[in-house]
């Protein structure tokens, strides 16, 4: 899987402004109301359900994603989440073609597990002086809701 393959789908999972585009891409759901992505399988070719193009690493799959949420569309999410390394709105995104830092990564997942509340990352959080008294440190910043919590979920 690459890297960025949960953060491409998430448009497709949530309601709202994507909706049109992944009806006209296939118009079938699953049980739980998810659009299901025409692809091949390596056993042949059958709808793959979101959830399968994630569990499996299906890359087509997540460039057709792609391809209906619109490169700069997922650039524009990404950066809510927090992704600030160069990304060019082309299709490789969904190949995992540009580099991101690590931290970046961490606090874009943790996102979806604050159900749906960025948090930027704080790497020091306390800092004593020489004669063992805390330094004051400026205040982090605040948390800012990004998503639904029922669409991070």
């Amino acid at each position: 899987m690459t890297k960025l393959q949960p953060i491409i789908t998430y448009p497709w999972t949530a309601p709202g402004e994507y909706c049109e585009q992944i009806v006209a891409l296939g118009g079938t759901y699953d049980e739980c109301g998810l659009p299901a992505v025409c692809t091949r399988r390596v056993n042949g070719s059958e709808p793959l359900r979101l959830r399968e193009i994630l569990a499996n690493s299906v890359n087509l799959g997540a460039v057709r994603v792609l391809l209906a949420v619109g490169p700069q569309g997922f650039i524009d999410f990404a950066r809510k989440l927090g992704l600030t390394s160069p990304m060019q709105p082309d299709l490789s995104l969904g190949l995992g073609a540009y580099e991101t830092q690590p931290l970046e990564l961490c606090a874009a997942y943790a996102t979806f597990a604050a159900g749906g509340i960025y948090q930027k990352p704080t790497l020091i959080t306390r800092i004593v002086g020489p004669d063992g008294a805390d330094l004051l440190l400026p205040p982090p910043p605040e948390p800012t809701r990004v998503m639904d919590e029922a669409d991070a979920y």
